[in-house]
């Protein structure tokens, strides 16, 4: 298993490869996270297995969501984790508040580090579910 620092590094270098072209730079909120929770299921991103707390798939996410990507085919030329991200936001059809809340609940999140990543839209919808899991 790759320890966070090189899970962060892969997912900064996938962005920069994937974007120079177009000018554009990691989120600034893709900072690296080790969250806690019960080892009782694997962490996923809507339906996809990921590590730790779904880095590579949130960088896909966010990716796609400032891309208007809307068929998973446009996905297809990314690669692992931020290629399942990609499809994920493809597929989903909901909007990034959803997608966090969604993802938080499947996931069981129960540390705000664990909301950073895919977007401020998206860690706005997991930070709604942990205020609903701490009422």
């Amino acid at each position: 298993m790759r320890s966070t620092r090189t899970s962060a590094t892969v997912v900064a270098l996938s962005w920069l490869t994937l974007s120079a072209a177009a000018g554009e730079r990691p989120p600034d909120d893709a900072r690296p996270c080790s969250p806690t929770r019960e080892a009782y299921a694997p962490w996923a991103f809507f339906g996809y297995a990921c590590e730790s707390d779904c880095a590579e798939q949130k960088a896909g996410f966010v990716w796609a969501e400032r891309n208007g990507v809307s068929a998973v085919p446009l996905c297809n030329a990314q690669s692992g984790g931020y290629r399942d991200g990609c499809r994920a936001y493809a597929e989903a059809a909901v909007t990034g508040e959803q997608a966090g809340f969604e993802w938080a609940r499947e996931n069981e999140v129960t540390e705000p580090c664990a909301c950073l990543g895919a977007g401020p839209a998206f860690a706005s919808g997991c930070e709604a579910y942990l205020g609903e899991t701490r009422d």
